[in-house]
């Protein structure tokens, strides 16, 4: 499985939509709001808060980590 933080941003949702429609990869995606513009698609979710709470747990099965996520707003 590959988890992406960030996953519903720019850079994430391209990683996603990629690595499931030309590489066909279980994906877990990791962002604090999911948008409608994935839908489309067959992945696992889960929210931000969750994913940090329990690490270990959604890290055991990964074969890697895409940490794309961020909060770009600062004010």
């Amino acid at each position: 499985m590959i988890i992406i933080t960030g996953a519903y941003g720019f850079i994430g949702s391209n990683l996603v939509r990629t690595l499931i429609e030309q590489y066909n990869q279980e994906v877990l995606a990791v962002d604090i709001v999911k948008r409608p513009y994935l839908d489309d698609l067959h992945f696992d979710f889960v929210d931000a808060d969750e994913f940090y709470s329990n690490l270990k747990k959604y890290c055991l099965d990964a074969t890697v980590i895409f940490h794309e996520g961020a909060i770009s707003a600062t004010t």
